[in-house]
């Protein structure tokens, strides 16, 4: 099984176990989000697809008040609880709540993009959805939400929403 760390905050350097159905996102694009992102105190985040729950668990690392990970794989939701240092919400649906930060990370051989309209309606007013997909695809558009960036990363691409 792999790992990946927490790049900064509170959680500095933690190690997280990956599923073997994840892809997880390098430290290199995890940076560059919440360098975007700068400050996120206060903020309540989903993470979306979450795999290893490293997004969200970097978010609560960072200042984020709360975190909400989602993910189907069973096996994945166990190493999410096992991974976090505080006790989580660990769902296998979208739960019908909104959110400052989403994280939408879905897997690369099955991006789902068609849930995204239904995942972008749980986002707050004035609030941020990354979306993490393959280079190759064409960033979607987003009913009531506009782009504010596309950067490319190896395979990947994050395109920013609000």
């Amino acid at each position: 099984m792999s790992t990946v760390r927490i790049t900064s905050g509170t959680y500095k350097k933690r190690k997280l176990s990956v599923p073997k159905s994840a892809h997880p996102m390098g430290e290199r694009e995890r940076i560059a989000i919440f360098n975007s992102l700068s400050d996120i105190s206060g903020k309540i985040v989903l993470d979306m697809f979450a795999g290893s729950g490293a997004l969200g668990i970097e978010a609560l690392s960072r200042g984020a008040n709360a975190a909400t990970f989602v993910d189907s794989d069973r096996k994945a939701r166990e190493l999410i609880k096992q991974n976090s240092p505080v006790e989580v919400e660990v769902l296998p649906q979208l739960p019908d709540a909104s959110y400052d930060l989403i994280f939408a990370d879905p897997p690369y051989d099955n991006p789902q993009l068609e849930l995204l309209p239904e995942i972008a309606k749980h986002l707050s007013p004035g609030g941020t959805l990354i979306l993490s997909i393959p280079k190759q695809l064409a960033p979607p558009e987003l009913p009531n939400l506009r782009q504010i960036s596309v950067k490319s990363y190896a395979n990947a691409q994050i395109i920013m929403y609000n």
